[in-house]
């Protein structure tokens, strides 16, 4: 969670920069948006690059993002929902805050969510599930972060890690968020949490 909110503290400092040159300037309200979205609600790489603007419902608490199609809706039936909530404690880092913004400034009214962007600003095509991986890795490297501790992937298994060291949460909380319908694969990143919560911890060392 420090990394995210590192990479989120630096995409800021360049926004601020970028309003009086104007460069990168939508790319840093996209990038905002498609990290705050893809790690807070534990999307996939294709899940993002295939979010379309419709799939999208603004509501008081947040955002409903229906997914058309993801590993475990191969019918494309939309069955699979999945909720953003908008934080409580300010717009700094939140995901539905961000979306909105990134909407303002990028104009789209339909189609792909997340898109390419010039050099001038000017909004292109969808992106590619390379690109996700890519951007991500950009981001990490300009926040100071080793890019090999974070990949498209791991905005889903990362906030997973996340949930399972909170007191209180439980495997169900954790599948509502990643859409994991494997009980195995949520107990692994539970462990994985749970490996340093050990009885060294009472030495005094």
């Amino acid at each position: 969670l420090d990394d995210l909110k590192k990479i989120i503290d630096k995409i800021d400092e360049d926004k601020n920069h970028s309003i009086e040159k104007n460069k990168n300037l939508a790319r840093n309200y996209r990038d905002k948006a498609l990290i705050l979205i893809g790690f807070l609600g534990g999307f996939r790489r294709s899940e993002l690059i295939n979010l379309d603007f419709n799939d999208v419902q603004s509501e008081l608490g947040g955002l409903i993002i229906t997914l058309k199609k993801s590993k475990t809706d191969q019918k494309s039936l939309g069955t699979h929902k999945k909720g953003i909530r908008k934080s409580s404690v300010g717009p700094k880092y939140c995901p539905v805050i961000s979306y909105e913004n990134w909407m303002k400034v990028s104009g789209i009214k339909s189609g792909r969510v997340f898109r390419q962007i010039d050099n001038s600003n000017k909004i292109l095509d969808k992106l590619s599930d390379k690109a996700v991986a890519l951007i991500i890795k950009w981001r990490s490297e300009k926040a100071g972060i080793d890019s090999k501790k974070l990949a498209g992937h791991s905005m889903r298994s990362g906030i997973a890690t996340v949930l399972a060291r909170e007191e209180g949460v439980t495997e169900t909380d954790i599948k509502k968020v990643t859409g994991h319908h494997s009980t195995s694969i949520v107990q692994r990143y539970i462990q994985d949490a749970e490996l340093f919560d050990n009885a060294t911890k009472k030495l005094d060392l």
